[in-house]
């Protein structure tokens, strides 16, 4: 059987682009959303809402353009919120937003992402999240090397909770990672069968990708105005 392999899609918010097609874009909205966004008192938080959803939007109506059109889109949530869509079974996809960045992991296992700025640390949330053995790597760590490696394990605790989820009931720091020769390994005996990748997605951010597959097509970058030219015309 064809096993599709984990993707990412990357919407970067800062984009310019007229006001109009972020109004186009809100009334494509499922109402729950609309809803949610108008509740933003920045204008940077609204735009992150709409794009999350339409992000999503878009790639359903690419991916499966003969099956679905973009108003017979249904969100579902589970008890602890993480979206699915409703008649659609073998088809897992996340979201997350950090930045400039919102992003979409898409597989047909279970998944799990999260990205994030790099930006100053605070070691009392190290040393009360993060396992021993990584808190204290990062204390043998300084400057920038620290501060990224703080948001490598962050990302990927949160890249898990998200694969999960169940939201903040997984202790953060019951979730141990190491790095060998610069690549990642999940500190757990018990799970063996999940995958964790990391990816500079630019130069100011981190992105953790958590999955059942050991593959990883590259990121693949989408623009507003493809969005906006697939949803509203």
């Amino acid at each position: 059987m064809f096993h599709l392999m984990s993707e990412i899609y990357a919407l970067n918010i800062h984009e310019a682009v007229e006001d109009k097609v972020y109004c186009d874009l809100f009334h494509v909205l499922s109402e729950t959303r609309k809803e949610k966004t108008k509740k933003y008192k920045f204008e940077i938080d609204a735009k992150r809402s709409i794009c999350a959803e339409v992000l999503i939007r878009f790639i359903l109506c690419r991916k499966f353009q003969t099956s679905y059109s973009n108003v017979e889109i249904l969100f579902q949530y589970n008890p602890y919120g993480k979206p699915y869509i409703d008649d659609m079974a073998g088809q897992y996809f996340n979201i997350s937003h950090g930045g400039n960045w919102v992003v979409c992991a898409w597989s047909d296992k279970e998944i799990g992402v999260d990205v994030d700025r790099i930006k100053d640390i605070d070691l009392g949330v190290a040393e009360h999240y993060f396992s021993k053995s990584e808190y204290e790597e990062l204390i043998q760590k300084d400057g920038d090397d620290r501060q990224r490696r703080f948001m490598d394990y962050w990302t990927l605790k949160e890249s898990y909770v998200k694969y999960k989820g169940r939201g903040l009931s997984i202790p953060l720091d019951s979730i141990s990672f190491h790095f060998e020769n610069g690549k990642v390994y999940y500190n757990s005996e018990s799970e063996t069968d999940i995958y964790f990748h990391m990816l500079d997605i630019d130069k100011e951010h981190k992105l953790a990708l958590c999955s059942m597959d050991p593959g990883l097509e590259s990121i693949r970058f989408i623009s507003i105005g493809e969005i906006w030219e697939t949803l509203c015309q």
